[in-house]
């Protein structure tokens, strides 16, 4: 506990606390915690409170990946980390209508001209074509066509 802790610049109890050791390429610390190597947070949140429930994140109120101050983490599920950074501004909402979000069924033109986009997308893979040449061809970027690949795979793996 001494060990981590000394990695840790404990400041006021309002400010961050940032890790002083290794960091990933994000910025979150790393540390050697009952062999195996976790975030700092992650470390920093089960001294305090305990053991992290199965499949939660630890995630920051105050957006600083370095930050250990148990009082700027909470506990969290995968979907309260994405609506968190949502609702914060660091990741874009796919928006209707685009090809990464449609619905299904749905009759406005987005839509319809998403779900076009995406069964043309969903042609270019079974010809076997590479991302590069795809993202020349169809002018999306591989975000979009690997989301509907991603797509493609979880359809063939609930049916």
């Amino acid at each position: 506990m001494d060990r981590f802790w000394s990695k840790v610049d404990v400041r006021g109890l309002e400010e961050c606390w940032p890790w002083q050791a290794s960091v990933i390429a994000r910025g979150y610390g790393t540390f050697n915690f009952n062999g195996r190597v976790t975030t700092a947070q992650r470390v920093a949140w089960e001294l305090t409170y305990g053991p992290i429930k199965e499949g939660m994140f630890i995630c920051h109120h105050c957006d600083n990946p370095g930050c250990c101050n148990p009082a700027h983490l909470f506990e969290g599920t995968p979907s309260d980390n994405v609506q968190d950074a949502i609702a914060k501004g660091r990741i874009a909402q796919a928006r209707h209508g685009t090809i990464s979000k449609y619905v299904k069924g749905c009759r406005c033109d987005k839509c319809r001209n998403a779900i076009r986009e995406y069964n043309k997308i969903n042609r270019a893979n079974n010809r076997d074509q590479t991302n590069a040449r795809k993202r020349r061809w169809w002018r999306r970027n591989s975000k979009s066509i690997n989301a509907v690949r991603r797509e493609r795979y979880k359809a063939r793996k609930t049916a």
